[in-house]
Formats: structure tokens, C-alpha cells, sequence
């Protein structure tokens, strides 16, 4: 370390030292942040297969929130959104469906192509058939 300060004439020594180990703490730091932050991890969706919407959406939350904060939301969001094989989202349908399925199954219940609507009246349920 003399041999490289000695070339400097007319400069504080002491000072050129210090600002070079305060430059090594800051690469130091720096490393050592790049250490400790979590990776970022790997989005549930591929923006190339969005729709039209879903990328509006996306572009939106990224304005207003920022990248990290966005893509986490809408990862989250998109979720919950898709639904497989378009399985139904209301838990009362879901119930319906699996109550009378095995009925259907047995040949006990017969539902028509064009269906029921079910209603709800007076303390009582109330069927009728789907206008087609």
C-alpha cells in the first residue's frame, strides 16, 4: 500500500486512505446485500399467453404499485382467476352439482340438455324448466 500512495504528491495521505476502505465497506455492503436478498422468484404466468385484459390489468397494477409489488398481486390474482377445465367458482352450484350427480348417474334423475332454473320462493325451492 506505500509503494501505490507514494505516488501522490500534494494529497492528504489519510484522506485517500480512508475514502478507499469507505469504498471497500461500500462493496462490502453491497456484496453483502446481494447475499442476503431472496432471489426473485418465478411468476405462476407467462405474459406471452395473457389476453388482452389480463395484460391491461397487469400494465395497470405496474404503474400504480411498481414491478415487484405488481407482478405479485396479479400472480396472486390470476390464481384465483383461472379455473380448470372450467369448473364451477359458486360453492352452492358445486353443491348442487354433487348432490344430484349421483342421482343422474343411477338413472333416478333426468335433466334435459336445455336444463332447469332453479329459484328460491317462499321458504321453498322452486324448479322450472330452462327457456331455450
Amino acid at each position: 500500500m506505500v509503494g501505490t500512495l507514494s505516488g501522490l504528491k500534494g494529497q492528504n495521505v489519510v484522506s485517500v486512505v480512508d475514502e478507499r476502505i469507505i469504498h471497500e465497506i461500500e462493496l462490502t455492503a453491497i456484496n453483502h446485500r446481494r447475499i442476503i436478498m431472496p432471489k426473485k422468484a418465478a411468476l405462476s404466468y407467462d405474459e406471452k399467453d395473457l389476453s388482452k385484459g389480463h395484460l391491461r390489468k397487469l400494465t395497470a397494477l405496474r404503474k400504480s404499485l411498481g414491478d415487484d409489488i405488481a407482478d405479485k398481486a396479479f400472480a396472486e390474482w390470476y390464481e384465483k382467476q383461472d379455473q380448470p377445465n372450467g369448473a364451477l367458482s359458486d360453492e352452492n352450484a358445486e353443491l348442487l352439482a354433487s348432490t344430484l350427480w349421483p342421482l343422474v348417474e343411477s338413472n333416478k334423475l333426468k335433466i334435459p340438455k336445455t336444463g332447469y332454473v332453479v329459484k328460491r320462493g317462499r321458504g321453498r325451492v322452486v324448479v322450472e324448466p330452462a327457456k331455450s
